[in-house]
C-alpha cells in the first residue's frame, strides 16, 4: 500500500472510529492506521489526528482523555443516562 497523506490518514480515521461503537483509544488508532498503512510515517499519523474532535466535531467526540467516540455513540449514551435517572416528587404535607 502506498504512504497515505494527511486527507487519507482522517478519512481513514473517521471510518475506524465510527466502527469502534465502544470507542478506540488514541494510540490504538494511531497503530491501527500504521498497520494498514506501514510506509506512513508515525509523526505523519500523530499529525493528522491529534486534533479530530476539534475537526469533525459532529462525527468524533472526545469525552476523556485519549478517547474517541463516534458522536452517535455518544450521544445515546447521554440519552441513556438521562432516561436512568430517579425523579423525586415532593410529597405536600
Amino acid at each position: 500500500m502506498a504512504k497515505l497523506g494527511t486527507h487519507a490518514i482522517r478519512d481513514l480515521a473517521r471510518k475506524l472510529v465510527a466502527e469502534s461503537r465502544g470507542g478506540i483509544r488514541y494510540s490504538a488508532l494511531v497503530d491501527r492506521i500504521s498497520k494498514q498503512s506501514p510506509e506512513t510515517p508515525k509523526n505523519t499519523i500523530h499529525g493528522s489526528v491529534w486534533d479530530l474532535p476539534t475537526r469533525f466535531p459532529k462525527e468524533i467526540v472526545k469525552p476523556s482523555r485519549g478517547l474517541l467516540l463516534p458522536a452517535s455513540a455518544s450521544e445515546s449514551e447521554s440519552v441513556a443516562e438521562t432516561s436512568q435517572t430517579p425523579t423525586v416528587r415532593k410529597q405536600s404535607l
